[in-house]
């Protein structure tokens, strides 16, 4: 986004997807199937984290032949039929109204039918945000992401899964095209999922098979509960694949946002070559590594 925003996310999860990197029992206030998280963040202002009960807050349609509508409260308002989706945001600091329409051109993270699939559409948002009684007019590149899994969370008792690194980006190319990067595993040093894919090309979608981060500067990041994580601050990223490979040198631009899982998202730069050409741009953050912590 624009500034002093530089970018904004909406991340809805109903339920506990039961991931460690991603809730805990104590976060979950009322209980793993009926807890609703919402988070809102963006670079110019206070990021919404907020929790809600399902039954009583989230009132939401339910029949596939029907447009879909939830509400979290008084603070979401998500309505649509794709490919086009309004999102409208209510804080104390700021209000988002924004519609969303999605592209053609879709990257399945996951696909096990009935146990867990994810996907991300390449879209365009266009809108308003106000932020303390000024508004400004947004338009631009946007990822639309759903996912879907059946979780053991939802099993008295059950442990989660030692999933306890995650780490994901999307980066907006200055020449119009989007790199979703993505990597999940136990720790930094054992990640079990690595992947990028650029889009918005004419070419069928890119996929960079190696992912790999080398951190040059840290920050300590404090979480509400206490928990200290290290977040990367300045970092060289490395990516290889059949088609080529990429270099690019990122640096946070933001403050960090608590509130995606027990992590934190952040907005940053980047500027190197991908596939042989120059590239730049703005990127968006979310780490959550709770190694330290388990």
């Amino acid at each position: 986004m624009p500034e002093p925003f530089r970018y904004a996310d909406v991340v809805v999860a109903m339920g506990s997807p039961g991931f460690e990197f991603a809730s805990t029992r104590e976060s979950e206030e009322f209980g793993p199937v009926n807890t609703a998280e919402l988070l809102v963040a963006s670079g110019g202002h206070t990021a919404i984290n907020q929790s809600f009960d399902i039954a009583v807050s989230c009132p939401h349609t339910a029949r596939a032949d029907e447009p879909v509508r939830l509400q979290m409260g008084d603070v979401l308002d998500l309505s649509g039929d794709h490919p086009g989706w309004q999102v409208k945001v209510e804080h104390p600091d700021a209000r988002f109204d924004l519609h969303v329409r999605c592209g053609e051109e879709v990257t399945w993270f996951a696909r096990v039918p009935r146990f867990y699939e994810h996907v991300g559409i390449m879209a365009r948002y266009e809108g308003t945000v106000e932020v303390n009684g000024q508004m400004h007019a947004v338009s631009g590149p946007c990822s639309f992401e759903y996912a879907f899994g059946r979780s053991s969370a939802r099993l008295p008792g059950s442990p989660r899964i030692p999933l306890r690194l995650f780490n994901y980006e999307v980066l907006s190319l200055d020449d119009g095209r989007q790199l979703l990067a993505a990597r999940v595993g136990r720790s930094p040093h054992s990640v079990r999922m690595q992947a990028a894919w650029l889009k918005g090309t004419r070419r069928q979608q890119t996929t960079f098979s190696s992912v790999k981060k080398e951190i040059r500067e840290s920050i300590d990041a404090t979480t509400p509960d206490g928990r200290v994580m290290r977040v990367p601050k300045k970092w060289v990223c490395e990516l290889n694949g059949s088609r080529g490979a990429g270099h690019l040198e990122c640096e946070l631009t933001t403050d960090l946002s608590y509130g995606l899982g027990r992590g934190f998202v952040a907005g940053y730069d980047f500027s190197g070559s991908i596939l042989d050409n120059q590239v730049s741009g703005c990127g968006y953050l979310e780490y959550i590594d709770v190694v330290s912590d388990c």
